[in-house]
């Protein structure tokens, strides 16, 4: 699968980057998963960075604050992650250090 790079929207403000790591632009599945739920999420990554990932989820999601990301596809990756912005459908999802 290719990827392309992207560093992201410029700022409304300034037309300046507003993002500190370098996107890639991707399609694939991941699960989302935090406590008390019944069975993990299944979302699209729309692009990731060394810092976090932007995902696609069900219209209808209630999705909380904390939680982690889960790919299986080329390699397993399970990280845990805080939400930093919402956009309809799409999250922003930024790693736990």
């Amino acid at each position: 699968m290719s990827s392309l790079q992207n560093r992201g929207a410029p700022s409304p403000d300034t037309g300046h980057e507003r993002r500190e790591q370098t996107r890639i632009l991707t399609f694939r599945t991941a699960k989302l998963i935090w406590a008390g739920q019944d069975e993990p999420l299944d979302c699209a990554v729309l692009d990731f960075s060394s810092g976090g990932v932007r995902v696609l989820v069900p219209d209808h999601a209630v999705v909380p604050e904390r939680l982690e990301i889960a790919i299986e596809h080329p390699a397993h990756f399970r990280r845990a992650c805080s939400v930093q912005w919402r956009s309809g459908a799409k999250l922003g999802l930024r790693y736990a250090d």
